[in-house]
């Protein structure tokens, strides 16, 4: 996460992840903790900024995933409803799944 403000330069506040970490091929993966239920538009926004940024569009600003945690059905399912078709780029789990076994 140390990298963050880095990786992310050019992003607005708004649509800056909550997180960056790299995994194992040391790829930049965009964080997102869905907690409050937000609009659909500003969903769709989101989506369509961090669809162009993994997609390379976006210039030097590059994630290769994007991974949305959500505190409630009805977020997760207009998330997969918006991200279906860039589902390659696009994990949304909700909390209980991305939990699941930590103690």
């Amino acid at each position: 996460f140390k990298f963050q403000t880095t990786i992310a330069r050019g992003l607005s506040k708004e649509f800056m992840p909550d997180a960056i970490y790299w995994n194992r091929s040391n790829d930049p993966i965009a964080f997102e903790l869905e907690v409050s239920v937000k609009g659909k538009t500003q969903y769709e926004r989101k989506i369509r900024k961090y669809a162009d940024v993994v997609r390379g569009i976006s210039g030097s600003i590059y994630f290769q995933r994007v991974i949305f945690v959500v505190a409630n059905e009805a977020t997760e399912r207009i998330l997969k409803e918006l991200t279906k078709r860039f589902e390659e780029y696009f994990l949304i789990q909700s909390f209980e799944d991305f939990f699941k076994g930590v103690s």
